[in-house]
């Protein structure tokens, strides 16, 4: 359990820091607006994508879907990265930050089912759900504010190569912990 919510706790940073250091590359690029039609248009593909991916990643084990969430994760954040960084048309990148947006989506509910399931005891249950609870609110504030730290040396592009190294790293946390069962 307490691999599955540390790698839980960095998906949580990676989301919310990938989510600002994308409106700041858009505000960038073009003002407030920009920054407010794009988070709009990552809005949507994520609430459209959101339950067709939940029904598919019920046909699977949620450890298995986990794993593939947040290597997903990991590798739509690498190629927003590499367009920001190789300087790639804004249009490109706008269109290419769909790809994290939907990514993350799968998280939480396969989180919820898999999670609790791990549970042995009902202290178990209630810790899990405690924590859970608690690295989503620490993450609000712990994401942000990393992005905050790497923007001042760098750029949003380099935030979404972090991005991706946590996924990355959270795919590997879980993938240690799934084969430990």
């Amino acid at each position: 359990l307490r691999r599955v919510e540390l790698a839980f706790a960095t998906f949580n940073v990676a989301e919310w820091g990938t989510w600002l250091a994308m409106l700041v590359y858009a505000y960038a690029h073009g003002g407030v607006t920009a920054a407010g039609v794009l988070a709009t248009a990552m809005l949507v593909p994520a609430a459209v994508g959101a339950p067709p991916l939940a029904a598919f990643g019920e046909r699977y084990p949620p450890g298995r879907v986990l794993i593939a969430g947040y290597l997903g994760q990991a590798i739509s954040c690498a190629v927003v990265a590499a367009a920001m960084l190789a300087g790639a048309p804004r249009l490109a990148v706008y269109g290419l930050l769909v790809l994290p947006s939907v990514a993350f989506t799968a998280t939480r509910p396969t989180q919820s089912a898999f999670a609790p399931g791990l549970a042995r005891l009902p202290d178990e249950l209630a810790a899990t759900n405690v924590v859970s609870s608690w690295i989503e609110g620490v993450s609000t504030l712990g994401g942000p504010l990393l992005v905050g730290v790497v923007l001042t040396v760098s750029t949003p592009g380099v935030v979404f190569g972090v991005g991706a190294a946590i996924c990355a790293v959270a795919a590997s946390i879980l993938t240690a912990a799934y084969h430990m069962l």
